[in-house]
C-alpha cells in the first residue's frame, strides 16, 4: 500500500486513478491526488514501518494541486486523521483504519479485509 504501484491497486476502490507525492516519514506532507491535481495535502504524524501510519489532513488540493485551507470544504476536511495499523497474519495482512475528526471527537474505525 505504501509503493506507488501498491497504492494505486489499493486506493482504486475508493479513488480510481488516484497517487501519491511525498515521502512516508514523520513530519512530512504528502499529497494525495487524482490526474487533475485535485486532492488533499496530509502530514504524516507517526510512522512506523510495517506496523502504522498516521496521517493529519492539512489542507484539501484544487485542480492544478493549488492548497486551498480556507474554503468551508477545506475547513471541514483540515484536521481528519487516518491512522493505519497493519498486522501479519500467516501469509496475509490486516489491516485496521481509524479516521478521526478532532473538532467532532468522534472516531470511525473498520477493519479492512486481508491484503495478499
Amino acid at each position: 500500500m505504501l509503493q506507488p504501484g501498491t497504492y494505486k491497486e489499493w486506493a482504486n476502490a475508493s479513488w480510481p486513478d488516484s497517487f501519491y507525492e511525498g515521502k512516508w516519514a514523520e513530519g512530512e506532507n504528502v499529497r494525495f491526488i487524482s490526474e487533475d491535481g485535485s486532492g488533499t495535502l496530509a502530514t504524516i504524524e507517526s510512522y512506523k514501518p510495517h506496523n502504522y501510519i498516521s496521517a493529519k489532513h492539512i489542507a484539501i488540493l484544487n485542480r492544478g494541486g493549488i492548497e486551498d485551507r480556507e474554503s468551508d470544504v477545506a475547513k471541514g476536511w483540515i484536521g481528519i486523521t487516518e491512522s493505519y495499523t497493519f498486522k501479519e497474519k500467516d501469509d496475509t495482512t490486516d489491516l485496521k483504519v481509524e479516521i478521526y475528526k478532532t473538532r467532532i471527537g468522534k472516531r470511525c474505525s473498520m477493519m479492512a479485509g486481508p491484503m495478499h
